[in-house]
């Protein structure tokens, strides 16, 4: 874990903690990490091309206009992607909606690297790839994400067993 994630982690960690909307710069490429760059790349390509004939802007960077049946976190970046080729020449341009909730995710993410590093090993680590990927499992490891962040910054004690892949019991 990089410096500035893990610091922009002890953040979000405090019981109000929170981050501005500058540590999108670092958050939006850490989340990337998790992922498949291959699968961003793909699903940001399809993006962009449902988007320019199907959309505008303004829906996409504060609603995550997307199609049905799309990943609400390949938008999400989408947005961050596009609110940072902005805030290169206009710094006033603020961080829209959209990205807002890709940097609450990513700062849960660092939450729990930070506090449970050690269960984050190889197979816990596709496990979440594959649920980050997934349309309809990308809400669920997200509430668990937020979740467990939650609870650190109330001061709990929090194992993370979402990260284990479960049998399907019948």
């Amino acid at each position: 874990m990089y410096q500035t994630i893990r610091s922009i982690a002890e953040q979000c960690s405090q019981p109000k903690g929170g981050v501005d909307e500058e540590a999108a710069l670092h958050l939006r490429p850490y989340i990337e990490s998790f992922l498949d760059s291959t699968w961003l790349e793909n699903e940001l390509n399809q993006y962009k091309n449902w988007a320019s004939k199907n959309s505008d802007p303004v829906l996409q960077r504060n609603f995550l206009h997307r199609p049905l049946g799309f990943n609400m976190l390949a938008a999400s970046i989408w947005v961050a992607r596009d609110w940072e080729a902005i805030h290169k020449e206009d710094p006033s341009f603020k961080l829209p909606i959209g990205a807002r909730r890709l940097l609450n995710i990513a700062c849960s993410l660092a939450v729990l690297e930070y506090h449970a590093g050690q269960f984050l090993d190889q197979n816990a680590r596709e496990h979440l790839r594959q649920r980050l990927r997934a349309t309809d499992q990308v809400w669920g490891v997200i509430h668990e994400l937020q979740t467990f962040a939650y609870f650190v910054r109330k001061g709990a004690e929090v194992q993370p067993h979402f990260l284990k892949k479960q049998a399907l019991r019948r």
